[in-house]
């Protein structure tokens, strides 16, 4: 007999099994809900987090950008700087140059050139006129040795 009131025991005991895999299917779907809530706010709280690092990641790339800008700017700057006291350095040199002296020299050597150049020209037709002397007293030299030896 013991194993029927085991039974009637058993029966009344699955409705108290019942009850609490519903109480505790309750409390674990609570439970999931608050987790579920907790990582949901967790998400919210990383994606903010994440805009915040993107936000702050392009702001640094726009500054790295504007320093690129300006450092190229500067460069130019540096640059120009030279230039201009090149600019002034060879001002200088030409205000130091006596453009009256120098120009006296410019005349001064187109005469002597065009003296030295008529100077040449008269050389030139001299010795044409020496070589040409030359050639025809050697052709008469020679056609009077020649003219000597028929005889």
């Amino acid at each position: 007999m013991k194993s029927t009131d085991s039974l009637r025991v058993g029966w009344s005991g699955i409705d108290d099994v019942v009850r609490y895999v519903r109480a505790r299917g309750a409390k674990q779907l609570e439970e999931c809900d608050d987790a579920l809530q907790d990582i949901g706010e967790e998400l919210e709280r990383l994606k903010a987090a994440s805009d915040e690092a993107l936000s702050v990641s392009r702001k640094l790339e726009t500054d790295i950008a504007q320093g690129d800008a300006n450092l190229a700017n500067l460069r130019g700057n540096k640059d120009m700087r030279k230039q201009v006291l090149e600019i002034s350095d060879t001002e200088k040199e030409l205000k130091s140059i006596d453009l009256d002296e120098a120009a006296k020299a410019s005349r001064n050597y187109q005469a002597k050139w065009d003296e030295g150049t008529a100077e040449e020209k008269r050389l030139n037709n001299e010795v044409r006129q020496s070589v040409g002397e030359c050639s025809v007293k050697s052709q008469y030299i020679f056609l009077s040795i020649f003219v000597s030896e028929e005889k």
